[in-house]
């Protein structure tokens, strides 16, 4: 059974580990006077341990893998929008001939799914399109629907899927990672744990909430602020050849 990290995120805890180092250095003197444990070769040692967890959290080359999958994938759910807005038109204008009337045809599911980029969904959809396509495909053709089109349209699906399914074993990879190094999420927990415990001890009582979870959870998932430059916006400075010119005016007046 897992640790309980009060009410943090395992992905937070670097975070958190974080403002904790910057806590503890600033009142290291207190907290050697209560324990020689706590000095320089600790901080040094909770350091290393964050960045080892921030390390399994983030896993950056398994993240950018999965970064440029999600990307390749968003990138063929937008080549596949116009294929099947084309199809739906075929579909409806084929309504009468079809064996399958265009409200059970399945285009709709699957280009509701595609709006929401639920990849696998879409593709599950599209197992059934794709069938009714085939026993529909003459009567579609009558209406100038084109072989190449639904080539494609199905090459582009089969694309999405391969991609879809690569995404998430790529995800599932990650999450092995983080779920087999187990140890070190609860080593790091067990010191920040340790230094907020003993903060609380060792401060003045106006600064004990700043070692309290409670407060740091705060912290941690405090909306960022978006700052926004603001053009400085200055009036005009007439040119020199603008001065002369009035200048001249101004002596015929």
């Amino acid at each position: 059974m897992g640790t309980s990290y009060f009410k943090f995120k395992q992905d937070e805890l670097p975070i958190v580990g974080d403002l904790l180092v910057k806590l503890l250095k600033k009142d290291l003197k207190k907290f050697e006077d209560f324990s020689p444990e706590f000095n320089d070769l600790y901080v040094k040692a909770l350091q290393d341990q964050i960045q080892t967890v921030r390390n399994l959290t983030l896993a950056p080359e398994l993240t950018a893998e999965i970064k440029k999958v999600s990307n390749d994938l968003g990138k063929c759910i937008k080549e596949i929008k116009p294929l099947l807005d084309k199809l739906a038109v075929y579909v409806q204008r084929t309504n009468k001939n079809l064996s399958v009337p265009f409200a059970n045809f399945g285009i709709r599911e699957a280009k509701a799914e595609l709006r929401r980029k639920k990849a696998g969904a879409y593709c599950a959809c599209m197992d059934f399109v794709h069938q009714n396509i085939e026993k529909n495909m003459q009567a579609l053709k009558e209406k100038g629907y084109k072989e190449k089109v639904d080539k494609e349209l199905q090459e582009k699906t089969n694309k999405a899927f391969e991609l879809y399914t690569t995404q998430q074993e790529k995800m599932e990879e990650r999450k092995r990672i983080v779920s087999e190094n187990h140890a070190e999420f609860d080593k790091l927990w067990s010191m920040m744990h340790d230094i907020s415990k003993v903060g609380k001890l060792v401060v003045s009582k106006k600064k004990v909430e700043q070692y309290m979870f409670t407060n740091i959870l705060k912290e941690v998932r405090k909306p960022k602020r978006i700052v926004k430059k603001v053009r400085n916006l200055r009036r005009p400075v007439a040119s020199p050849v603008t001065s002369i010119v009035e200048e001249k005016v101004e002596e015929k007046a």
